[in-house]
């Protein structure tokens, strides 16, 4: 029977031949040597397989898992991988990003000196190899203490990193709780569910980096994005299922769920023609939802709020005028 390593870090992979061998470096270059790597192709067509076998050729702690068909997401291979992984905590580890040396140590020390369940890194997000922001902002980095209360930062923006080291059984356990694993944000809920669950958070000194692409899908409009509605709503009646209805957390999931709304419109004025039928109805979805009106219910007023009491025409009249005048 294999050793269990402490660390797995997880990698979902699809047509990443440009930058699989870079993530993969900075991993084999770590100081701390007690992981795998479980790489989980979603049916690469381009070089990927190839790379990927040549280098768990020479490294037996590269292990390599392939998905029955393409999913189009990377939630399905990171689950996949997931379920697979020996190790105590799981570390997550893009095909397209890369982490510092010390990045590991720096994760493993602070579980040893906080007995974290999840221990957060900070992300330096770069863009042509500059780096543009990073994340959380140093009032939050010496925090320590249940997740739940970490939660609030994540609604209505993202103003912590999820990215770090997670306990396998949490990591797990979260999975469970989902209904979805193939939308679009399902990682998304998936971090949060761990978070909740999670008994003490701490942060480490180290920085994730995250590498932002301009053709990237995450920053590029296509129907398949507009999934966040449904991430919203079920983010909506998890706020309000362990928070209560009349929180902070809920209002500020509230205002997540109208101005995601909002934001469909504007994303269905830039899908191509045959596409705009189909996103609107997803749109109007969540518009005619109960959650939508017990949203807005909780949101400051203003020219949208109003404007929503009159239908999604008006909303996106709105929301055109607006965008003019900024012009």
């Amino acid at each position: 029977m294999a050793r269990q390593p402490f660390f797995s870090v997880v990698m979902p992979a699809f047509n990443a031949e440009a930058t699989i061998r870079r993530a993969v470096d900075s991993l084999a270059s770590q100081t701390y040597g007690d992981w795998e790597l479980i790489i989980s192709d979603d049916c690469s067509t381009d070089a990927t397989p190839e790379i990927i076998r040549e280098m768990a050729s020479v490294d037996p702690r590269i292990r390599i898992i392939r998905t029955p068909s393409n999913s189009g997401s990377a939630c399905v291979p990171r689950r996949l991988a997931v379920m697979q992984a020996r190790g105590k905590y799981i570390v997550e580890l893009d095909s397209d990003d890369e982490i510092p040396s010390g990045y590991l140590r720096s994760l493993s020390e602070r579980i040893e000196r906080t007995n974290a369940d999840v221990v957060l890194a900070h992300v330096c997000f770069m863009e042509n190899g500059t780096p543009v922001r990073s994340l959380p902002d140093e009032t939050l980095s010496g925090y320590v203490g249940p997740g739940r209360r970490l939660f609030i930062h994540t609604l209505d923006g993202w103003r912590i990193p999820l990215l770090g080291a997670f306990s396998a059984e949490l990591y797990r356990e979260a999975y469970m709780d989902a209904d979805e694993p193939n939308s679009f944000n399902a990682d998304e809920i998936t971090s949060r569910r761990i978070l909740l669950k999670s008994r003490t958070t701490a942060f480490a000194g180290t920085a994730y980096i995250y590498h932002l692409h301009p053709d990237s899908i995450t920053r590029s409009v296509t129907l398949r994005q507009l999934g966040f509605l449904n991430s919203n709503r079920e983010l909506v009646q998890m706020t309000a299922a362990d928070f209560g209805t009349d929180s902070p957390e809920m209002r500020l999931a509230a205002r997540q769920y109208f101005n995601g709304v909002a934001d469909g419109l504007k994303m269905t004025r830039k899908l191509p023609e045959y596409e705009r039928v189909t996103a609107m109805k997803l749109v109007s979805e969540a518009y005619r939802s109960p959650l939508f009106r017990q949203s807005r219910a909780l949101i400051p007023s203003g020219t949208l709020k109003f404007a929503s009491f009159f239908g999604l025409k008006t909303m996106l009249s709105i929301i055109t005028l607006h965008d003019k005048i900024k012009k």
